[in-house]
């Protein structure tokens, strides 16, 4: 009997198989797999093809638009409509590019609606010059409700759980 699901969470560019790949961890005790999604993006693919080589889930465990231009981190603000049309059209587009084309790994994602700058764990970059509220904009809100909506994101009912449980 399974007590708890454990989680392989590495950062991404990390050479998974140079580490031990599951070897490590030993391969039937991991149920999971997962890594941050913030400006890398398209740097996920190595974590998404090591999970599947080894017929594990994905969970993109922490999503926020980061912008970095010469090595330094660049202000994220979704009060700023530039800002947030940049991401509505270069880092959102690029997350459910990733969840579409791999649909049959990646199986979890949590994106952080917040804004970093006022909590005083996250006073470094990058996140010390990122608010990543959606609603802040009404263009990106309408946007994200609209790609949301669609059938292969599960919502909040009444059979939720049992909808997760028997799939």
């Amino acid at each position: 009997m399974k007590y708890f699901t454990i989680y392989l969470l590495l950062y991404v560019g990390q050479d998974l198989e140079a580490i031990g790949g599951l070897d490590n961890y030993g391969d039937k005790y991991v149920d999971w797999c997962a890594y941050s999604f913030f400006s890398r993006g398209l740097d996920g693919q190595s974590m998404i093809d090591f999970a599947r080589s080894h017929q594990k889930p994905v969970f993109i465990a922490e999503a926020t638009p980061v912008f970095e231009a010469d090595l330094l981190t660049l202000e994220t603000d979704f009060d700023i409509p530039e800002q947030a049309e940049k991401a509505k059209k270069e880092w959102f587009p690029l997350l459910f590019k990733t969840i579409a084309d791999n649909p049959d790994v990646v199986k979890a994602i949590s994106y952080i609606n917040v804004d970093w700058r006022i909590q005083p764990m996250w006073q470094t970059p990058p996140f010390n010059r990122c608010d990543s509220r959606i609603q802040q904009n009404e263009k990106l809100s309408a946007f994200w409700k609209k790609e949301i909506a669609k059938n292969k994101y599960l919502k909040l009912t009444d059979k939720l759980y049992e909808t997760l449980w028997h799939n």
